[in-house]
């Protein structure tokens, strides 16, 4: 049995059917009337009383758009002539009786459908919707307001202590406003309710309690090209203790390119080319396998 589905009140449904010979071919039927359209509610084998709100599509309801053996009808279920037989969380059947098909008398179910007799559907949907405003209402308490309080801007948050500070001496984030699923007259205070978080999101990023650029577009300022062609301060690191990286390339600049060996000694010049920045002591005057820092 062909089950059209589960349909709201008052709506118009169709049905589709073929018809073929004893060889299996499409062939014309003849006899199709409202009249003979019967339908049954929930089981029952009293048909529907009146035969109002049936109509046969393409005029009388045989070879539908010319073509041989498809017909069809429709059935207007907001027709209340027999009164209270279609509502909803209910079940019917459509029975064709009888028409003349290959010059046989014949009788068959057309289809069937509901009214709102379907999983959340019928008489459970007034109690749905109500159910999902409330829980739409409770989602919209939580977000706005769940039995604390928040700072009075995102900014605030940078003020809060966790080991000092508690929920009570904070302000409320926002004021409550009715809720309509983003649409209608709250779309101007969410406009204004979104330009303040960017404003105060703005002021999270540039000032955080640290000492940052007073834009993010100043850390522009300071390029590869600067670090590289900045001078570096003239010193050493004592004996025995590790160098900055300042202090290491120094270094290796001046025991490269200025230096004096006496002896066992070398002397490595500082960038006045006299005064000693250190000295190292070779562990041999001819032939040195090592050399001992020793100032």
């Amino acid at each position: 049995m062909n089950y059209l589905g589960d349909f709201a009140a008052d709506e118009t449904i169709y049905f589709y059917f073929d018809s073929f010979d004893s060889s299996g071919g499409s062939v014309t039927m003849t006899g199709l009337a409202t009249t003979d359209i019967e339908i049954y509610k929930n089981g029952s084998t009293t048909q529907r009383s009146s035969d109002a709100g049936y109509t046969l599509l393409d005029t009388d309801g045989i070879d539908f758009d010319t073509i041989t053996g498809i017909h069809g009808f429709s059935v207007d279920t907001s027709d209340n002539t027999d009164s209270g037989f279609y509502a909803a969380g209910n079940e019917y059947v459509v029975v064709v009786s009888s028409v003349t098909i290959d010059s046989q008398t014949v009788s068959f179910v057309a289809g069937s459908f509901s009214i709102e007799n379907r999983f959340m559907r019928g008489t459970d949907s007034a109690a749905l919707a109500t159910a999902l405003a409330t829980v739409d209402t409770n989602v919209d308490a939580i977000l706005v307001d769940t039995g604390t309080t928040l700072p009075a801007t995102l900014a605030g948050l940078n003020d809060f202590d966790p080991t000092t500070d508690t929920v009570a001496n904070v302000t409320t984030v926002a004021t409550t406003t009715t809720n309509t699923d983003m649409r209608g007259t709250d779309n101007a205070a969410l406009a204004t309710a979104l330009a303040t978080v960017d404003t105060n999101v703005d002021s999270i990023l540039v000032d955080t309690g640290t000492t940052l650029p007073a834009t993010l577009s100043a850390l522009n300022d300071v390029s590869v090209s600067d670090i590289l062609t900045t001078q570096m301060t003239e010193s050493y690191s004592a004996d025995g203790a590790a160098p900055t990286i300042a202090q290491a390339l120094l270094l290796i600049q001046q025991t490269l390119g200025d230096f004096v060996i006496s002896g066992t000694t070398v002397s490595v010049k500082k960038l006045d080319g006299s005064s000693e920045a250190l000295t190292y002591t070779l562990n041999d005057a001819v032939s040195p396998t090592g050399t001992t820092r020793t100032t």
